[in-house]
């Protein structure tokens, strides 16, 4: 089989200027933090646990920003959407561990040998009756001496509870959610887990919310302006996650590249008016083309406004007072009366029904006018 293409894959993928413009910031964050990590990768010595946690975090998280930017270029906005969230969730994990980097960081570290006993444990149960005997043998010896290292510190992440007594284990490696570290570390992570981590994660979930886009992708159905602001969104979380991530690194391995921050910031301010503009023309070239569509439409076969069936011979069209037709002329100047009038008319079927049927089909009529307003705004959403 034929390894798939990227090169060709990457340049079969089009963007528009103005999506050029949002991938190339993201490009430019990605390459000042590379840079930065390779200057002071040559003289970086590790002066304490916590640094040298946070090296492994650096080498992640940079992976994080090329996945994001190689993401992005090949237009899978909710895939990087991950990606800024897994960012998200490191900068307030470290920002919680500095708190008290010294216990944090052992607990942090200590707590892998109950993942890897846990981990084991759950292979064993589900894999052990089909997987070779061979290779179950060896996980079996090797999961004793997780299990060694399991009880050694088991206790360290257990609580008792108040009202019942009872001993727990903790739910993670400091037994608080995401959210209750943000916290606890003060304003600015409570502002990034709710603007940056909580937005992210509904990109994430396979929920109606997140999938609600879709649409705007696909070849045949694609939509500029969904596009725009998705990435514009994007970026605009990105940057929030790695200014924080630079001052992080700022205050314990005094980088340099929280110089650049401003630039940015101000670049994608200058992008957020300029992509305004254009999906507020884009938009507005949409509605048009699809009011000239809705009159052309209505000018080869009037539909009668209750029934919205075909309006045929005998309809009739609405007739108007002389201050009717003026108020109608005042509040809508850029449409033309008569063609207005000559959209809406009745059916002769519609005609010979009672009073009641007619307005049982007036409402019917209003329904589906409102339920048009509906989906427009929802779209525009």
């Amino acid at each position: 089989m034929a390894r798939i293409n990227l090169e060709k894959t990457i340049t079969q993928v089009e963007f528009p200027p103005e999506i050029w413009k949002w991938i190339d910031l993201v490009g430019e964050m990605v390459s000042i933090t590379q840079m930065e990590a390779l200057e002071q990768e040559r003289s970086f010595v590790a002066v304490s646990p916590f640094h040298n946690l946070l090296r492994w975090f650096i080498n992640r998280d940079i992976g994080s920003l090329n996945s994001i930017y190689l993401l992005l270029r090949m237009e899978l906005a909710y895939q990087a959407a991950a990606h800024i969230r897994l960012l998200c969730e490191n900068v307030i994990t470290l920002r919680y561990i500095l708190l008290d980097p010294e216990e944090r960081t052992r607990a942090f570290l200590d707590y892998s040998a109950i993942d890897a006993y846990k981990i084991g444990e759950t292979y064993l149960q589900w894999e052990s009756k089909t997987a070779n005997p061979e290779h179950v043998k060896k996980m079996k010896s090797q999961q004793e001496e997780f299990k060694k290292r399991f009880d050694k510190i088991h206790d360290r992440y257990t609580f008792v509870t108040r009202k019942k007594k009872k001993t727990k284990e903790f739910k993670n490696w400091c037994n608080l959610s995401l959210k209750e570290q943000a916290d606890k570390c003060g304003i600015e992570m409570q502002k990034l887990y709710a603007i940056g981590y909580r937005q992210l994660s509904a990109y994430v979930h396979g929920s109606a919310w997140a999938l609600r886009r879709q649409e705007a992708y696909i070849r045949k159905s694609y939509d500029q302006t969904v596009v725009m602001i998705d990435y514009a969104n994007l970026t605009r979380m990105l940057l929030a996650v790695w200014i924080e991530w630079l001052k992080i690194m700022s205050q314990e391995l005094c980088w340099q590249a929280i110089g650049h921050a401003q630039g940015i910031v101000d670049r994608c301010n200058e992008l957020d008016e300029a992509t305004l503009e254009v999906v507020t023309k884009l938009r507005k070239q949409k509605r048009e083309k699809a009011t000239k569509s809705d009159v052309e439409a209505t000018d080869l076969e009037p539909r009668c406004i209750l029934c919205d069936g075909p309006a045929g011979e005998g309809s009739k069209s609405f007739s108007l007072s002389p201050e009717a037709i003026g108020y109608l002329e005042t509040e809508h100047p850029d449409e033309e009366t008569k063609t207005v009038l000559a959209q809406n008319v009745i059916c002769a079927k519609c005609q010979a029904l009672s009073q009641e049927e007619r307005q049982k089909l007036a409402m019917r009529a209003l329904a589906r006018e409102l339920k048009s307003y509906s989906d427009f705004f929802r779209d525009q959403i």
